[in-house]
C-alpha cells in the first residue's frame, strides 16, 4: 500500500504546539513558503514580459504590498520566443525524448547482468516502463518543464495515479506554485494553486456509494453553486505536499474560501514522491535558483527597444512628415487629391527625412542582439541536439568537438534533471505499475536484488564523454614520451584503469569489457605459456650439446675398433 488517509483534523506530529489543526498548519506553511518566494517575482514577471512567455495570473498581485503588475506588452519582435522553443526541444529531445531511450536498468551486481534469466525479466520489466509512460502525458509535461526551467529557473510537475489513465501527470505554470526546501538544500515541500470546478468537488469530496451526499465535507458556498447547477464555477484551493513520518508525503487539500475552522478537503499521504522541482541552476544550492532567462533579460530589453526603432524608422523612411500649403493631401497608395493649383501639391514636402545608414545600423543592431542571445540561452547548441538525426556516437563525438565548452556549462543542469527529476518520475512510475499488477514476477534467483538505473540520453552521454579527449591527449602524450626517454615513462599510467574509464564514459556495453578476475586469469595462463616456451628455449641447447656429446663419443668407439 502506496498511500493512506490521515486525519483531516490532527496536525502533522512534528508541527509546534501553538498550531491549533491541521488547517491552521497548512494555512502558516503556505504563509511562510509565500513570503520566501517573492523575492524572485519581479524577474519572472520581467522574463514573462520580454520573452512572450504571456500573462502568468499567479503574478498579477505582488506579495505583500498587494499593489498589481503592469499588463504583458505585445512583442514587436518574436525573436526570444523562436529562442526558447529551441531550448525547450533541445532539452526534450537530449533528456526525455520518447522516440530514444533515456535509462535504462541494471542490477547492482553485475554478475547478473551477464546471467541469461535475469536479462530477459529486466528487458521485459524496462518495456513496461517504457509502456507507462508512453501511455501517459509525462512527455508532455517533461516538455513544459524543461521550458520553465530555462526561462525562470524552477519547474514543476506532479504524477498522480488514476483507475483509468493510469499515471496522469500534471506541469504546474510558473507562479502558481511554492517550493520548500530540506537542509540538504533540496526541495521536498510542494505548496500549489489547485483550482477545482464545483462538480469536480462534488465528485470527488461529497458524492458517496448509493447516492449519498455528504454536505459536511464542503463549505455552503460550494453546496448553493452546485443546487444551483453552477457546476463549473471555480472554487480556488490549494494543496501541500510536505515530509511526513518516514518515507512519506503528507498531501492536503483546503478550500481557501471556507471560513469554517479547521475545515479541510482532503488529508492524505503517499509512500513515494509525487512531485518533482527541478530547478535550472542554483548558486548557493538553495533557493529557487535562475535560469537563462535571467541572463538573456538585458538584451531581450534591448532587443524590444531596437525593435520599436526599427519599425519607427521604417515608418519615417516611407512615409516622411511633410509641410506645405496644400490641405487634405490623401498619400495611401493611388489615391486622387483634387486641388485648384497643382503647384500646390509641389509645396508639400518632407521636413524630416530618414538617414538610410540610419536604419541599416539598427538593423545590424538588432542581428548581433539576437547572436548573443542564441548564445547567453545555449540555442546553436540544442538546435545541433534537435536536428541530430539518431543516436549514434559519431553524432555525440561530433558535437563534443564543436560545443565542448558548452556542453560543460550546461552539465549542471544535466544533473540537476537527472537527479531531481527524472528518478522521482521513475521511481513514482514503478511503484504505480507495481499497485497495478502490471510488473512480471521476477525469478527466484532475482528476488530481493538491487535494480539500478541509469540516464543514456544523449546529453547524458554527452556528458560522461566529455573527459575522453583529455584521455587520449594524455595517453598520446605518455606513448610520445616513451620513444623518447624509454619505456619506463609507460610505468607511470594503468591501462587497465584508463581502459575501464573510457569504457564507461563512452557508454560501451559491460559484455564487451572483461571483468578483472577473468583479465587476471588470462594474464596468468598467458605468463605461464611464455614461461613453458622459455624453458623449451633454455632446454634445446642443452639437447644439442648432449647429443653432440654422444655423436663423439660413439665415433671414439667406432675408432678404437677399427
Amino acid at each position: 500500500m502506496a498511500e493512506g488517509t490521515l486525519s483531516l483534523r490532527k496536525k502533522p506530529d512534528s508541527a509546534p504546539s501553538s498550531e491549533r489543526g491541521r488547517r491552521d498548519h497548512v494555512e502558516k506553511r503556505a504563509k511562510s513558503l509565500k513570503a520566501q518566494r517573492s523575492g524572485d517575482e519581479d524577474d519572472w514577471h520581467s522574463i514573462a514580459d520580454f520573452s512572450g512567455y504571456g500573462e502568468i495570473p499567479g503574478l498579477r498581485v505582488k506579495s505583500g504590498s498587494g499593489g498589481r503588475r503592469p499588463k504583458m506588452r505585445q512583442l514587436i519582435d518574436s525573436y526570444p520566443i523562436l529562442s526558447f522553443r529551441t531550448i525547450e526541444g533541445g532539452m526534450y529531445s537530449g533528456l526525455s525524448s520518447p522516440n530514444r531511450p533515456w535509462f535504462d536498468f541494471s542490477f547492482a551486481d553485475p554478475e547478473l547482468n551477464e546471467y541469461a534469466a535475469a536479462r530477459e525479466w529486466k528487458d521485459q520489466f524496462q518495456s513496461i516502463i517504457y509502456r507507462m509512460f508512453d501511455a501517459s502525458n509525462f512527455y508532455q509535461v517533461a516538455r513544459q518543464n524543461y521550458g520553465e526551467m530555462a526561462r525562470f529557473g524552477p519547474a514543476c510537475g506532479l504524477m498522480t495515479e488514476h483507475p483509468i489513465e493510469v499515471a496522469p501527470c500534471l506541469a504546474q505554470p510558473i507562479g502558481t506554485f511554492w517550493l520548500g526546501f530540506n537542509s540538504a538544500f533540496g526541495v521536498d515541500t510542494l505548496l500549489r494553486d489547485c483550482p477545482m470546478t464545483v462538480d469536480q468537488i462534488v465528485e470527488k469530496f461529497v458524492a458517496g456509494p448509493g447516492g449519498r451526499m455528504n454536505w459536511s465535507a464542503v463549505s455552503t458556498y460550494v453546496k448553493n453553486q452546485w443546487y444551483a447547477s453552477n457546476y463549473d464555477t471555480v472554487v480556488h484551493c490549494k494543496q501541500l505536499i510536505e515530509p511526513g513520518s518516514g518515507l512519506r508525503f503528507d498531501a492536503t487539500i483546503w478550500d481557501e474560501k471556507d471560513d469554517r475552522k479547521n475545515a479541510v478537503l482532503e488529508a492524505k499521504w503517499y509512500g513515494e514522491r509525487p512531485f518533482w522541482g527541478p530547478r535550472w541552476n542554483t548558486r548557493d544550492g538553495s533557493g529557487y535558483g535562475r535560469g537563462v532567462g535571467h541572463d538573456a533579460l538585458g538584451d531581450m530589453r534591448e532587443l524590444a527597444m531596437q525593435a520599436k526603432r526599427k519599425r519607427e524608422l521604417t515608418d519615417l523612411l516611407a512615409k516622411p512628415p511633410t509641410a506645405g500649403v496644400a490641405r487634405d493631401l490623401d498619400m495611401r497608395p493611388g489615391a486622387h487629391t483634387h486641388v485648384a493649383d497643382l503647384s500646390a501639391v509641389q509645396a508639400a514636402k518632407p521636413i524630416y527625412e530618414v538617414n538610410p545608414q540610419a536604419l541599416s545600423a539598427v538593423r545590424e543592431d538588432i542581428r548581433e542582439i539576437k547572436e548573443q542571445i542564441d548564445r547567453l540561452t545555449y540555442a546553436d547548441l540544442f538546435m545541433a541536439i534537435t536536428n541530430m538525426p539518431g543516436v549514434q556516437p559519431r553524432n555525440i563525438e561530433e558535437i563534443l568537438k564543436r560545443d565542448e565548452e558548452k556542453l560543460s556549462q550546461i552539465g549542471p543542469v544535466v544533473e540537476m534533471v537527472n537527479d531531481d527529476m527524472l528518478p522521482i518520475a521513475v521511481e513514482r512510475i514503478i511503484s504505480i505499475a507495481e499497485r497495478g499488477g502490471l510488473i512480471p514476477e521476477a525469478p527466484e534467483e532475482l528476488q530481493g536484488r538491487e535494480l539500478k538505473v541509469e540516464f543514456v540520453s544523449i546529453l547524458s552521454m554527452a556528458q560522461k564523454m566529455l573527459g575522453l579527449s583529455s584521455t587520449e591527449r594524455v595517453v598520446g602524450f605518455v606513448g610520445s614520451l616513451g620513444q623518447v626517454f624509454g619505456p619506463q615513462v609507460l610505468d607511470k599510467i594503468d591501462p587497465d584503469a584508463i581502459i575501464d574509464d573510457y569504457a564507461e564514459r563512452a557508454n560501451l556495453p559491460a559484455s564487451a569489457i572483461r571483468d578483472s578476475a577473468m583479465v587476471e586469469q588470462m594474464r596468468k595462463s598467458r605468463q605461464q605459456q611464455e614461461q613453458m616456451a622459455e624453458m623449451a628455449a633454455l632446454a634445446s641447447p642443452a639437447k644439442d650439446a648432449t647429443t653432440a656429446a654422444q655423436n663423439i663419443a660413439e665415433m671414439s668407439n667406432d675408432g678404437a675398433r677399427f
